[in-house]
């Protein structure tokens, strides 16, 4: 069956490439809901294979190339994804393509690349890109730059979970947990479990004294089982050096 499916997209695409532009639409159409059914299902390297056939067929556009890059992120393609978006940037650089080839190069341990990407790219305007260059400055140990942008990146979207893990988490690293908790007070306890920033929570509420605060965080975001586990991991991190701590929560 599943190869009687890619068969069967090779087809579509081979149909897309003969097609007029017009011709071609609902083939590209279909071959989109494909792939959109590919990811739904968990077939990431079907789905990124698709989106990379019609690109080859001259059928590409930024939507198509997200759609493209995050598939084959999933995938466990980064090489290939890295150099779709060196070729996109080329081609027009946005902040959305600065922003996800940052992040390839900040998680591959690459943080002073990853900051002249967001740097290159110039753009004050973009909150993600902006949370992006902090992390990297924060991963350069260059905290207070990190925390400038993360507030940049707070007044345009002020309701931010990650941004605002994230300037916390920098607080942190310099040894100020009640400025990191007044970070977490303003967007509120239910903000963060809401948007998925709940081990963050935990640890800076562990970081002010607060851990039955922290393990109630933990339970209400249904990590009641693991919650023993994630209060451990967030008590040893605690305890280590500036520059251990920097380390371990840089690689979590």
């Amino acid at each position: 069956m599943a190869r009687f499916r890619r068969f069967g997209l090779i087809g579509l695409i081979v149909l897309a490439g003969c097609a007029t532009p017009q011709e071609g639409q609902p083939i590209i159409a279909a071959a989109r809901g494909i792939a959109k059914q590919a990811e739904q299902s968990g077939d990431y390297t079907v789905g990124a294979d698709v989106l990379t056939g019609l690109r080859s067929q001259g059928h590409g556009n930024p939507e198509i190339s997200r759609d493209e890059v995050r598939l084959l992120l999933l995938a466990g393609r980064q090489a290939e994804a890295e150099t779709l978006l060196r070729s996109l940037m080329a081609a027009a650089p946005r902040p959305d393509i600065a922003r996800q080839l940052a992040n390839i190069r900040l998680a591959a341990g690459n943080a002073a690349e990853a900051l002249a990407i967001v740097d290159a790219a110039n753009d004050k305007s973009d909150a993600l890109l902006l949370n992006t260059g902090g992390a990297s400055l924060d991963a350069l140990g260059r905290h207070a730059e990190a925390q400038a942008r993360y507030r940049a990146a707070l007044r345009i979207r002020p309701d931010d979970a990650t941004i605002v893990a994230n300037l916390a988490l920098s607080l942190l690293l310099i040894d100020q947990p009640r400025s990191a908790m007044e970070e977490i007070t303003r967007i509120g306890q239910p903000a963060m479990i809401a948007q998925g920033k709940v081990w963050e929570l935990a640890l800076v509420l562990a970081a002010v004294g607060r851990t039955p605060d922290a393990a109630q965080a933990l339970n209400l975001a249904g990590r009641g089982p693991t919650a023993r586990d994630d209060l451990a991991q967030i008590a040893r991190i605690l305890a280590l050096s500036p520059d251990q701590r920097r380390a371990a929560l840089i690689a979590r």
